[in-house]
């Protein structure tokens, strides 16, 4: 899977969620924003782009300074929540992982 899309949510509730298409993402919008308002109340929404790293990549991990890591496996948390798991045998998940420039 590549993620190219991720929302993140603030206020009562705090989290992210990322996305292999726009498609994927408005419908999340659409379907399950709804949930998350009936019961956190209210909350604000980013929208942004991801760099779209898959298995094999090189990246950096926000907060982790310049260490570059491989991406080995994928794990998923919940629906439309990802992570990557990396070569240190730490687990991050895929938004704050970011292509190495």
């Amino acid at each position: 899977m590549i993620f190219k899309h991720v929302i993140h949510v603030s206020g009562n509730f705090i989290s992210s969620y990322v996305f292999t298409d726009r498609e994927s993402m408005e419908n999340w919008v659409i379907n399950d924003q709804p949930l998350l308002i009936k019961k956190y109340g209210p909350l604000k929404y980013t929208f942004a782009c991801l760099p779209g790293l898959q298995i094999g990549d090189l990246c950096h991990v926000r907060g982790d300074g310049d260490e570059v890591y491989r991406i080995v496996s994928l794990v998923n948390f919940s629906p439309n929540r990802y992570g990557f798991v990396l070569d240190s045998g730490c687990c991050e998940e895929v938004q704050k992982c970011y292509r190495i420039t």
